[in-house]
């Protein structure tokens, strides 16, 4: 799966972010939205019968699946 999958499933990022830019980093910064978030959580809405139906693991795995080149951008961030 590619970013354009999770694009789809999260929509945006959680909007948890600072009420100032953070010190040293210009307004004008191209990536000043993303410096300004103090998580990085992403969610999507499922329904009651989803979690019924016969293809809720092969569904979840995907979700996962396309969840990952994400989780692997934020780890290489942070090591």
């Amino acid at each position: 799966m590619k970013a354009a999958t999770f694009k789809k499933l999260f929509k945006e990022l959680d909007d948890t972010r600072l009420k100032t830019n953070p010190k040293g980093y210009d307004a004008e910064n191209p990536a000043i939205k993303h410096l300004r978030q103090t998580s990085f959580i992403v969610d999507m809405k499922m329904s009651d019968a989803a979690f019924t139906q016969k293809d809720l693991v092969k569904k979840s795995g995907a979700v996962y699946k396309s969840m990952k080149p994400f989780l692997d951008f934020l780890n290489t961030a942070l090591s």
